[in-house]
């Protein structure tokens, strides 16, 4: 159990989403890094779904209300207890007592704080990821974080990629509209880099560059995580885990799931392209 003594930009409660409700308008929410989230979770023995603390740039400041063992799995976030450095990607024991800071990362966009059992937190539609109009809680100052009390799996001791991050290249497939590029449009998709707006979020990455030419609106249609639209303007339109279920841009491409955790860790001002599979 932990007290929350700050909180960095964006501190929410997340497991791998609620699945099954898209046909009623509900996002899918949930970690934006699965691979990431999931390692940690493996960590620790905890069901793959357990629910997580994920922090965006800067992590929360906890006290340790009783000794936990907590795996912190990021890039780059300087995290201690009491003044000593803690280590990112494994499984770290911390006493009752003691104060747990997560720092900032300049390398990755999010980390996530796992903790053995998971963290214990409604769940509503079957997921306790946090979306705002859904009534899970807000993490804030003051508040206390529940641990389940289950039983847990034997850890799986794995080693975990972080050279993966660095690349620049995501793998995609064809949308529903691709081929309604004409063939110039389709050499400038997949040859330029398009660098990352500060506005982006967990709704939607967007980019400062367009590509030359856009395509008309289309009739409403379903569209996912992942999926990559073209506006009539040419502006590129990454859809991410808190997107709308259904949009009236064509639908281009779709990001397989690694490109949608690496583009999920990309600060703005980065730049990304396009690899078609």
């Amino acid at each position: 159990m932990f007290s929350v003594l700050q909180t960095g930009i964006q501190t929410t409660y997340q497991d791998l989403g609620r699945l099954g409700f898209r046909n009623m308008g509900v996002p899918l929410s949930g970690v934006m890094d699965r691979q990431m989230a999931q390692f940690a979770n493996t960590l620790l023995g905890n069901h793959l779904n357990a629910t997580v603390i994920e922090f965006t740039l800067v992590g929360p400041i906890l006290e340790v209300l009783e000794t936990v063992e907590v795996v912190i799995a990021g890039i780059g976030f300087l995290s201690s207890v009491g003044g000593v450095e803690v280590p990112l990607n494994e499984v770290v024991k911390i006493e009752k007592g003691s104060v747990l800071k997560i720092g900032t990362s300049s390398q990755t966009m999010r980390g996530y704080l796992a903790v053995k059992g998971g963290f214990d937190v409604i769940e509503i539609l079957g997921s306790s990821s946090y979306y705002k109009g859904l009534p899970i809680p807000e993490i804030e100052k003051g508040t206390t974080l529940e641990i389940k009390k289950i039983k847990i799996t034997q850890p799986n001791f794995h080693s975990f990629n972080t050279s993966f991050y660095e690349s620049s290249d995501l793998k995609v497939t064809k949308g529903p509209e691709f081929e309604l590029l004409d063939e110039r449009l389709k050499q400038e998709l997949f040859n330029s880099f398009f660098k990352i707006n500060p506005q982006s979020n967990r709704m939607a990455t967007l980019f400062d560059n367009t590509v030359s030419k856009g395509l008309k609106e289309i009739i409403t249609a379903p569209v996912q995580p992942g999926t990559v639209q073209l506006t009539p303007s040419g502006g590129l339109v990454v859809l991410m885990r808190d997107s709308q279920a259904t949009g009236g841009y064509a639908r281009i491409l779709q990001l397989q799931p690694e490109a949608f955790c690496l583009l999920s860790q990309k600060i703005p001002a980065t730049s990304i392209g396009f690899k078609l599979i």
